[in-house]
């Protein structure tokens, strides 16, 4: 009996031609891709082994915990929504305010008219969540060059919102000519408003929501190495 234990990460970092780069405006809480860190543990067993002839049958069982962080991501509903002829999602955002040239409106901010636009893509703010998942595996080595391997694998995927963006970046410095809707109700200013907030999608009670699902993989291969 052979255990082991394991961990790894994985981090995505998106290139500028990517719907990353469409996504990425100041004021937006999340433009990146999630975060996945895994913890693994497993038992391999070695039933029969010949090490002269490099020779053997293992079998391997592990379980592995996912975490992935909030960030945006192809979701489900990427198809779906990113080719959508709604209007609440075709219709581009202002990516910017600026102070009210009349003071006298009560407004303290007005949209940039000059402010470049902000389009949807498909792509959607993911809520965190976690996966458990459970492998086994069967190897065969028949020489010291030969090798065949078999198995399968079942993943729980938590259930978690698919649309999850939100409509204010509380951490971004505002004025109250940029902060527009992001205010207090006594007009403090809190935070810049997010250019990729969709309301359709993104309001509570309006949000997207993947139940949880299994997730079965299966895998046959084998090696020769010369």
């Amino acid at each position: 009996l052979e255990p082991y234990f394991g961990a790894r990460a994985l981090f995505e970092f998106p290139n500028g031609n990517s719907d990353y780069a469409l996504a990425d405006w100041e004021g937006s809480p999340v433009t990146g891709p999630p975060m996945r860190a895994t913890l693994l543990a497993g038992l391999t067993l070695i039933p029969w082994e010949v090490r002269e002839r490099f020779q053997r049958v293992s079998f391997d069982v592990r379980i592995t915990g996912t975490y992935v962080s909030k960030g945006r991501d192809y979701s489900e509903l990427y198809d779906a929504l990113g080719s959508s002829d709604a209007p609440s999602l075709r219709h581009p955002s202002f990516t910017r305010y600026r102070a009210n040239p009349d003071p006298q409106s009560g407004a303290p901010a007005v949209l940039d008219p000059d402010a470049p636009r902000a389009y949807f893509t498909g792509l959607t703010t993911v809520e965190q969540h976690g996966a458990l998942g459970m492998h086994t595996a069967f190897t065969w080595q028949a020489g010291e060059y030969v090798k065949f391997h078999l198995g399968g694998g079942l993943t729980v995927v938590r259930g978690h919102l698919v649309t999850f963006d939100e409509p204010c970046d509380l951490d971004a410095e505002a004025t109250p000519g940029t902060a527009g809707p992001c205010r207090s109700a006594n007009g403090t200013p809190k935070g810049r408003p997010n250019p990729n907030y969709r309301r359709v999608i993104d309001d509570p009670g309006h949000r997207f929501r993947v139940d949880d699902a299994l997730e079965l993989d299966f895998w046959l291969n084998a090696t020769v190495m010369f």
